[in-house]
């Protein structure tokens, strides 16, 4: 843990602070007390670092990570990257001009932006996916701001993306927050990118879909197993998504190259990018 400068009034906040980031944290770890803040923790958390430091840096941040969010000390994360979220050029991989980019979580459009700002036209198709409907409405609005050669590549659905096809609750109108929720008020189609992308060939999937993740990649076994498409999967929406998503992963297709980026300090913005040995910077 970090020293306290304020004495006990920081010891309580910063108690407070690790009990809330490791809400998720299976409660066997909970239990045995790898949250807690206290010598004997402090020590195995020293070892781990002392023997990862000799393991490949892909293999090594996970662990950094997980050892920042169960003892709530940041200070053995490295800095956030200064890369693109979802597009890190220079770094890991690089976009091709055939690219078939899928959206999952398009929000209004913003992740396209960034991809059209890289690529221009020199892309074969995006297919970008909203369920709440307001955010729906502006990403149709974007793109039907883009010069006709554009607009023509890019398919909007309003669905979300999971593991099993049907209507689900909804909680809308949160803007990016927005979510699958058994409380939420409203119901979205829910579809299998196995299914929306049957007889299709993505080569770059991003899934942004607020803790939905998991499921996403469960209904994209299909897809995953015979195109291996370039996958980067938020893993901060839960702390468990961490270890969970890019173990998901591997079951479907055990060569992929895994890779960690967080994009904000504090583990936030984390994502997983598994990308295949032919595409491998």
């Amino acid at each position: 843990m970090r020293g306290s400068r304020d004495g006990a009034a920081d010891d309580v906040g910063q108690a407070e602070r690790v009990a809330g980031l490791a809400l998720d944290v299976p409660a066997e770890l909970r239990e045995r007390g790898e949250g807690e803040v206290d010598e004997d923790s402090r020590a195995d958390r020293d070892q781990d670092l002392q023997r990862m430091k000799a393991e490949p840096v892909q293999r090594r941040m996970p662990h950094l990570n997980k050892v920042g969010r169960l003892h709530g000390d940041f200070d053995v994360l490295s800095a956030p990257s200064t890369k693109q979220q979802y597009f890190p050029e220079g770094e890991l991989f690089r976009l091709v001009s055939n690219e078939f980019f899928v959206d999952a979580g398009a929000y209004d459009g913003d992740t396209i932006s960034l991809f059209l700002a890289l690529r221009g036209s020199n892309f074969a198709r995006i297919l970008a996916l909203e369920p709440d409907p307001a955010n729906f409405k502006k990403l149709t609005v974007n793109i039907s701001r883009l010069p006709s050669e554009i607009q023509e590549k890019i398919e909007a659905r309003n669905v979300a993306v999971g593991a099993t096809p049907g209507q689900l609750r909804f909680a809308d109108g949160k803007g990016v927050a927005s979510s699958l929720s058994q409380s939420g008020p409203i119901e979205v189609v829910c579809s299998r990118l196995d299914d929306l992308l049957q007889d299709s060939h993505p080569t770059y999937i991003k899934l942004d879909v607020e803790g939905a993740e998991l499921g996403a990649i469960q209904g994209t076994q299909r897809i995953i197993s015979e195109n291996q498409p370039v996958i980067a999967a938020c893993v901060y929406h839960a702390q468990d998504h961490l270890w969970k998503i890019p173990a998901a992963i591997n079951r479907v297709h055990p060569k992929y190259n895994l890779f960690l980026r967080s994009y904000m300090t504090e583990c936030w913005e984390t994502v997983c990018y598994a990308v295949p040995s032919k595409r491998v910077m």
